[in-house]
């Protein structure tokens, strides 16, 4: 399960570099769109959120970051659209060990995957927002320094059903 946290921390990371190494000039700014949806969170210092739209022919991508932080606490909250994901969200599955905790429930309609790694206090909840053909959306928290039931109520104070209608118009 650690590869699955891994993925989704490495596709923000991939995301995050791409931006920065890109020209800003080329750049296609279609990922604003999801800036509103990106709210500010009393009790955290947000940072201007940031984002990323790619086309490199069987690969696209259109991403938008915020980073919060709150004294040793930090999450980044992601709207991410993309054919590179297609991760199913119709499984159900739950896995705990010594190292981490892992599962997927349903939340106000919305398959949720929720990792934690207990040694390093963080993890990922990822919201399954909607999939069409070989695209899918997804609203990604990767957390760090705080509980699993913290940064699942941090997740909560943004909008899924708004974030997902304006998804669904860009798969």
């Amino acid at each position: 399960m650690k590869r699955i946290h891994t993925c989704f921390s490495i596709v923000i990371l991939l995301t995050v570099l791409i931006w920065r190494a890109a020209p800003s000039a080329a750049q296609d700014e279609s990922y604003k769109v999801f800036f509103p949806f990106l709210v500010e969170v009393k009790g955290w210092n947000a940072e201007d959120p940031e984002g990323v739209s790619m086309d490199m022919g069987s690969f696209k991508m259109l991403t938008a970051i915020r980073e919060y932080n709150q004294e040793k606490a930090g999450i980044k909250a992601v709207v991410m659209i993309g054919n590179q994901m297609m991760m199913n969200n119709q499984s159900k599955f739950s896995v705990s060990s010594k190292d981490m905790e892992a599962k997927t429930t349903t939340i106000d309609g919305f398959k949720v995957y929720q990792g934690f790694e207990k040694e390093e206090n963080g993890g990922v909840v990822a919201v399954f927002l909607a999939q069409k053909e070989s695209s899918q959306g997804m609203l990604i928290f990767n957390y760090e320094q705080i509980s699993k039931e913290a940064a699942l109520t941090f997740a909560k104070k943004f909008d899924w059903k708004k974030i997902k209608k304006e998804v669904e118009k860009h798969l």
